[in-house]
């Protein structure tokens, strides 16, 4: 039996381990899945989501990249709670209008 075990990913603050979702977890499960799950069901290694939001023309956007399957979907709402709402909407129904991931163009070697 081994004493020491392999840590798991910063959080950014220096603290390892999962951050606290808090209410905004319990509102968005969904979207905090995406963001946070590190693991599919069958134990195999998932690369968690990124989330990102923006204002764009009077609109808050919302930027979804789902870097385990190199895709990216964009939800907009004209307030922070119809983005969110609609972006949770579209993961639970599996709705969101996916797109693959640009080539940079640039050739890795």
């Amino acid at each position: 039996m081994s004493i020491l075990k392999k840590p798991g990913k910063g959080s950014g603050n220096g603290v390892l381990g999962h951050p606290d979702c808090g209410a905004w977890g319990t509102t968005y499960p969904a979207l905090w899945e995406f963001v946070s799950l590190a693991a599919w069901e069958d134990s195999s290694v998932r690369a968690t989501g990124t989330l990102m939001v923006l204002v764009d023309q009077g609109q808050l956007k919302l930027w979804l990249h789902d870097r385990d399957s190199n895709l990216s979907a964009f939800v907009s709402g004209s307030s922070p709670d119809e983005a969110f709402t609609r972006a949770e909407t579209g993961l639970v129904a599996c709705s969101l209008e996916w797109r693959s991931d640009r080539s940079s163009g640039v050739k890795k070697r």
